[in-house]
């Protein structure tokens, strides 16, 4: 049943995309929705909270003449269409409530819900609100006969932008409209074995897939054969190693020590060399980053203390060569013994605060992070190495 109920989706995705506009108007569905499009102004809709009404300005029109618009005053305020009754043509059936959302606001952030017989409402789907209309669906059990269910749209905020809606469809998942089936419907390309007779083993099947990053999948254990199921997503990138480090102004004695290359930085003379990276578009905003650098010395008494100072060069903001936005690393001074002399020693620096921000600025993904890396004042009198080819960065 799970696979005939995709190639059935398969077989009308293909079907549809080879009609006419003209044709597509006239794709049978029931629509078991009173004023689905608004165009009997709001009649059959009842809102909980804010206010509503129509609109008929083009922007604003996904088709037809007019659309609905909402503008919630509270989080959890709902907008709602007619309740539905249930029959023996809905019992046991995948039910599919599916509308087009826009705003002229910032965005925000909707959920589709239901409530069976007078029960608690139960989250289908959670959507983004932008400037252009997207479709959003929500996928329940249709309910048995004389049951009920009560679709609605509800306001995840308590600032949600006002929105409007237009085109949406209550109905048989198995009757309606591909474009229905998916939030935000998009269209992906895969390699797919033959499914559908005619077409070649190398098939390229286009899947409904939602622009939130979900597809329909089978699944035999849904007691409607699919499922909404995320794509697997690429871990960030959580460090970077290998930084190019840089000699300038009173830089330290390169060198190559047992295959290594190192800086050597003797004590008091303030030394320092420095590196660049960019931030990785992985990056999670309010992580904080760090700078991991092996060192080591001969000294077997005193202390030593490396630091670093970061800087934040925003991209179309900050000029190339800003200081506004520096950070001191916080780490503390290495105390030297017998037991840890010429062994290297794992300094983390702090490049940015505990919630991702250097002088109280935000790092984003592709901004520019400068490090000077430097000795600090410090009681050792011997010199130390900074294995840079070993310094990481994370995140």
């Amino acid at each position: 049943m799970t696979l005939l109920l995709a190639i059935i989706l398969s077989i009308q995705s293909q079907a549809l995309a080879a009609l006419s506009n003209v044709d597509k108007a006239t794709y049978t569905q029931k629509n078991y929705l009173t004023n689905p499009g608004f165009e009997s102004g709001t009649s059959a809709w009842t809102t909980t909270g804010g206010s509503k009404g129509v609109a008929n300005l083009a922007a604003v029109v996904a088709s037809g003449t007019f659309s609905g618009y909402w503008d919630p005053s509270a989080a959890n305020q709902k907008m709602l269409p007619a309740l539905l009754t249930g029959t023996a043509a809905t019992e046991g059936k995948q039910g599919v409530f599916s509308c087009s959302f826009m705003t002229l606001s910032a965005p925000g952030q909707y959920t589709i819900q239901s409530s069976l017989s007078g029960g608690g409402y139960t989250t289908l789907a959670t959507f983004s609100v932008e400037a252009n209309y997207a479709r959003a669906s929500g996928f329940v059990q249709m309910p048995n006969a004389g049951d009920t269910l009560q679709f609605a749209i509800n306001a995840t905020g308590s600032d949600e932008p006002q929105i409007f809606i237009d085109d949406c469809f209550l109905g048989l998942a198995e009757e309606a409209n591909p474009s229905y089936l998916a939030s935000n419907k998009g269209s992906l390309l895969v390699g797919g074995a033959q499914i559908v007779s005619g077409q070649s083993s190398n098939f390229l099947q286009e899947l409904l897939v939602g622009t939130d990053g979900y597809y329909l999948a089978a699944n035999s254990s849904d007691p409607f054969g699919l499922t909404w199921t995320a794509f697997p997503t690429v871990p960030p990138l959580t460090q970077i190693g290998g930084l190019k480090w840089i000699e300038g102004v009173n830089a330290p004695t390169p060198a190559q020590e047992a295959l290594s290359e190192v800086y050597i930085f003797d004590a008091a003379l303030a030394q320092q060399i420095t590196a660049t990276f960019k931030v990785p578009n992985g990056y999670q905003s309010g992580n904080q980053i760090f700078l991991k650098l092996p060192v080591y010395s001969a000294s077997t008494s005193g202390d030593l203390l490396f630091r670093t100072q970061s800087t934040l060069i925003r991209p179309d903001t900050d000029p190339y060569s800003s200081t506004t936005n520096q950070r001191t690393s916080t780490n503390s001074a290495i105390t030297m013994s017998g037991s840890n002399d010429n062994k290297p020693l794992i300094v983390t620096f702090d490049l940015s605060s505990n919630v991702g921000a250097i002088n109280g600025a935000d790092i984003s993904p592709n901004d520019i992070i400068l490090i000077r890396l430097y000795r600090d004042t410090d009681t050792s009198t011997a010199s130390a190495r900074a294995m840079v080819q070993a310094s990481e960065v994370t995140f």
